[in-house]
């Protein structure tokens, strides 16, 4: 009867959470962050780890750029990080894939040589201001506790349509790097076009070049019928 007890009293602290094991879900970083080695960007992030050595981040682009890489920085350099399941993939784009890159390193953020890359065109498959919430997986190898993996955190490759790109990660709770002030921005990548302005002004270039075209390939005449 006493073992029976005990058994019962058991299951009720795993339950009440008195039993809670280093794969416990616990939420990393969560807020909103802006920041770039080039120009400035901004990003809503949740970084949280599942557990059992799998990190989630769901991921909100608010601009200006295009988010054409995103990893995990502040990794301790023996652990091994790859693709996590499933493959991050926005409506009506192609799925990103997991490739060695150097497009996270450098500019104050601790080398992440993995990231999830948007498929190429990247303006077009990146994910975009104005798109749905984004969810990356990344899988640690081995399942730590939360004090192993707090300092973790999550950056961003944006490119600007005009050419620039910036790069941009936080960790420790929210601390960010790449800070740079407005003055240090490069002043030719701050203002940039929105994709949908970018389609109006091909647009009309297009239209343009057909009426020179047709202008082109007619004769002109006068009131009278006679040739100019």
């Amino acid at each position: 009867m006493r073992m029976e007890n005990f058994k019962r009293v058991a299951l009720a602290l795993v339950f009440m959470g008195f039993g809670a094991t280093p794969s416990q879900a616990q939420e990393l970083i969560s807020g909103q962050y802006t920041g770039g080695s080039n120009f400035a960007t901004t990003m809503t992030g949740l970084l949280y780890y599942e557990g059992n050595g799998i990190v989630s981040l769901d991921l909100t682009n608010q601009g200006p750029g295009v988010f054409a890489a995103v990893g995990l920085v502040n990794v301790p350099e023996t652990w091994l990080v790859t693709a996590g399941d499933p493959t991050p993939q926005a409506d009506g784009k192609d799925p990103w894939t997991w490739e060695a890159t150097d497009q996270l390193t450098g500019d104050g953020l601790e080398p992440a040589t993995w990231a999830w890359i948007a498929a190429s065109p990247r303006p077009q498959h990146g994910l975009v201001v104005g798109d749905d919430e984004l969810s990356f997986y990344f899988n640690l190898g081995a399942d730590y506790t939360f004090a192993e993996v707090e300092n973790i955190g999550f950056a961003v490759h944006s490119i600007a349509y005009v050419g620039c790109s910036t790069k941009f990660g936080v960790w420790n709770g929210g601390d960010a790097n790449n800070d740079a002030l407005a003055e240090d921005y490069d002043p030719t990548c701050v203002s940039v076009p929105e994709p949908s302005s970018t389609t109006l002004l091909a647009a009309g270039l297009m239209f343009l070049a057909v009426i020179v075209r047709r202008r082109r390939g007619a004769e002109l005449v006068d009131e009278n019928g006679h040739s100019i």
